[in-house]
């Protein structure tokens, strides 16, 4: 058995995750004591090594000769970058939406509704709000399919906007030592996200999110690419639906927009 689980090529792996994140909507048994060869097996095969080191900042927003496009699909485009120090690459998003900027801004402000669009986001709230340098406290637990164990962060948001450019800069790092560790729940260690808001127009907005996140605990490499697709992807294409729906627009009226 042990055999055969090993010889499984990136492709089976990759397709039997798919099939697991499919019967996890209707199934939860504690799966280590169901198939424990299994989850031996990814213990033992794919261990993630965290060093201490100091994290970089990301690279400029637009610039893009760094990257290396890795997905491109309706008008979504998601990128890599090999990240020092790290097994886990640098991860970027683009996409232009028919939105106002104010109505972006509200919606990506609106912690508690990122379930409602962010794949597999199956807890989001607010610690500590805003307060007068429009910085915060946020949570967010990732309910991952089986046999990856959930996933959790707490970060410190800030939020700022260019006065020439208008663009507005949701800037995250992780701030654990604000909130004690869950059970069955594996903390992100390192956390260090942007979200950029560009206005194009008065109805057009670019968004780029990118970031560096070190997963901790055990992370197959085979998973990446999985969730450059069922996450990443799904949950640019799902806020696009959003923010293009003109029932659920909404404003935020500290934001400058063009006119």
């Amino acid at each position: 058995m042990l055999a055969k689980l090993r010889a499984f090529s990136t492709s089976q792996m990759y397709s039997m995750l798919s099939v697991l994140y499919g019967l996890k909507r209707f199934f939860r048994p504690p799966f280590c004591a169901v198939i424990p060869t299994l989850c031996i097996v990814i213990t033992v095969s794919f261990t993630a090594v965290q060093t201490a080191h100091a994290e970089p900042p990301l690279p400029p927003a637009e610039e893009n000769s760094s990257w290396t496009l890795a997905l491109d699909r309706n008008g979504i485009q998601i990128y890599t970058q090999e990240w020092p120090d790290s097994r886990f690459p640098a991860v970027k998003t683009v996409q232009v939406v028919s939105t106002t900027l104010a109505n972006a801004v509200s919606h990506f402000f609106n912690t508690e509704a990122y379930p409602e669009w962010a794949s597999d986001m199956h807890e989001a709230r607010v610690l500590v709000p805003v307060n007068e340098e429009m910085e915060r406290l946020i949570y967010m637990h990732m309910d991952l399919p089986w046999p990856l164990q959930d996933r959790d962060s707490v970060a410190r948001q800030r939020v700022t906007q260019d006065m020439e450019t208008l663009a507005v800069l949701f800037k995250e790092r992780d701030a654990n030592d604000q909130l004690a560790a869950r059970p069955n729940i594996t903390r992100l260690p390192k956390l260090n996200a942007e979200l950029i808001l560009i206005p194009i127009s008065a109805d057009k907005t670019k968004i780029i999110w990118q970031g560096h996140n070190e997963p901790g605990g055990y992370l197959p490499a085979f998973v990446f690419r999985w969730m450059l697709e069922h996450i990443l992807y799904e949950s640019s294409l799902n806020m696009r639906k959003r923010l293009a729906t003109p029932s659920m627009a909404k404003s935020a009226t500290w934001v400058v927009s063009p006119e």
